[in-house]
């Protein structure tokens, strides 16, 4: 199998595990409900669809050549399948940098990439050139999915074990301060995935391609780091004073390491998007998304530090017992000598995170 198929392979494999490997899933119902609870949840999901229609609506007057599509269900999905047939001939995939002799072979793996994302109920975003699509004439098609977790329910525990990826009990015993608004996870989560569509399009692609898993897993971190950087400003053009939100959020994402997601690692620019950033005071997209990306270029890690962080916590991963896989991003890094401050600072940074969620700080 060719390398670039493989790397889209093995990456959406390395996320479903650590999705079924993890104590609890943000699908777990809140609670039981009877028929009123129903009712209450049917108008909650009508809400979270307006709020969707109406931030969708936002980028499609900013880019009016791409079409933003929401699929919401498995057989929504099914309709645009084969994307050729139904995008259009010639369809390309933005998201990965390849040679034209694998423009098919590609768009097919992204076809069922896609699809497991919506069975497996997770939010992603990819771009693709449409060239030839006859319904809207649109030359990009961006299909997104949110996870229904997120449209079904507006408590803050639901929202809270998306982000934190902890079980029921654990949120219910953190501290009220530490859990997240339901409303900004889910315009938190939109906006991220709407950005990986327009970084793609403004790049081009998003990852390069190459032969080489720990440059790959890099490129997929920056990527996953300009995301957060664009949804972070956004939420605080939302709500420009709200910056527990993103204290909260860095650590969620100090506490995904644990669950072997150094991909969306961005707690250091988070902290400083919470401390330093002065919020803009206009809330229009493209103004946001050059605004996010000049502040990544200003706070951009280096291909060096990004495998200090894979050599580090591959050394930590074993210190907790926690299993390493052959599609783990810091497994190539199990021959590298590890920076002995750097594994000590981030123990610190993770048992604090810790201590932290448990109350104890």
């Amino acid at each position: 199998m060719n390398v670039l198929i493989t790397t889209v392979v093995m990456v959406f494999a390395a996320t479903i595990f650590v999705l079924d490997s993890n104590e609890a899933t943000a699908t777990q119902p809140a609670e039981t409900m009877g028929s009123g609870g129903l009712k209450n949840e049917d108008a909650e999901s009508r809400n979270a669809q307006h709020l969707i229609q109406n931030q969708l609506s936002k980028y499609q007057k900013a880019y009016p050549e791409i079409d933003f599509r929401l699929l919401s269900s498995s057989e929504e999905y099914a309709q645009l399948l084969p994307l050729e047939d139904v995008l259009g001939a010639g369809v390309t995939n933005l998201d990965y940098q390849h040679p034209e002799e694998l423009r098919t072979t590609l768009v097919e793996a992204q076809e069922y990439r896609i699809g497991l994302m919506v069975e497996n109920e997770m939010s992603s975003a990819t771009l693709f050139h449409t060239p030839m699509e006859k319904t809207n004439g649109k030359q990009y098609t961006c299909l997104i999915t949110i996870a229904p977790s997120l449209l079904g329910n507006t408590s803050s525990h639901v929202a809270s074990e998306y982000f934190y990826d902890l079980s029921r009990k654990t949120i219910e015993s953190m501290p009220t301060a530490l859990r997240f608004n339901h409303q900004d996870v889910l315009l938190y989560t939109l906006n991220h995935e709407l950005f990986h569509c327009i970084d793609a399009y403004l790049s081009g692609f998003i990852y390069a391609q190459t032969e080489d898993s720990v440059k790959a897993s890099y490129d997929r971190r920056k990527a996953e780091i300009r995301a957060d950087i664009f949804a972070s400003i956004s939420h605080l053009s939302r709500k420009p004073s709200d910056h527990r939100f993103l204290a909260n959020l860095a650590l969620a994402r100090t506490i995904q390491l644990l669950h072997g997601d150094t991909e969306h690692y961005s707690s250091d620019v988070l902290n400083l998007i919470e401390n330093d950033y002065q919020p803009p005071r206009e809330s229009d997209i493209e103004f946001l998304v050059n605004s996010a990306l000049t502040l990544f270029e200003a706070s951009t890690i280096s291909y060096e530090e990004h495998k200090e962080l894979l050599t580090a916590m591959y050394v930590i991963n074993q210190r907790f017992g926690i299993a390493t896989t052959e599609t783990s991003d810091n497994t190539p890094m199990a021959g590298e000598k590890p920076d002995p401050e750097r594994v000590t600072a981030l123990t610190d940074t993770i048992s604090n995170a810790i201590k932290i969620v448990r109350g104890n700080q």
